[in-house]
């Protein structure tokens, strides 16, 4: 089982001075918004990297990969939802919901204890500023 897990997602060791790891792990527990408020999920990442990540570069990563996995666990969602008028969505849009949690508290997890989590099957939509 181990060896699945770890096939399916990549993370990285930050170097960092910073050891208060409050923001990171709110970062990706900002994932969960969504079920409390429309987009959520994609606003408070976007708003984190748009102010803290100016000054904390671990913070800014960390809000670029959850905001990355936000947008596109979003648009499988909409997708999702589409497809229940052709039934299959019937299926997927659970497995979409369930997916979005454990990975989001998969990344949280991860964040507590310095790294990284490279969500799976995530495209770079919002890439490193220059």
């Amino acid at each position: 089982m181990a060896a699945i897990l770890s096939a399916l997602h990549r993370t990285e060791r930050l170097d960092s001075t910073n050891y208060d790891r409050t923001w990171p792990v709110l970062i990706h527990l900002s994932g969960l918004l969504t079920y409390v408020l429309p987009f959520g999920n994609v606003l408070a990442p976007l708003v984190v990297w748009l102010t803290k990540g100016k000054t904390d570069p671990e913070i800014e990563v960390h809000a670029r990969e959850v905001l990355n996995f936000q947008i596109t666990i979003t648009i499988a969602g909409l997708v999702a939802a589409a497809l229940v008028l052709v039934l299959i969505g019937f299926v997927l849009a659970p497995l979409v919901g369930l997916t979005h949690v454990l990975l989001t508290l998969f990344g949280a997890w991860h964040a507590s204890k310095g790294e990284l989590l490279r969500y799976p099957f995530s495209p770079q939509w919002v890439r490193a500023r220059p």
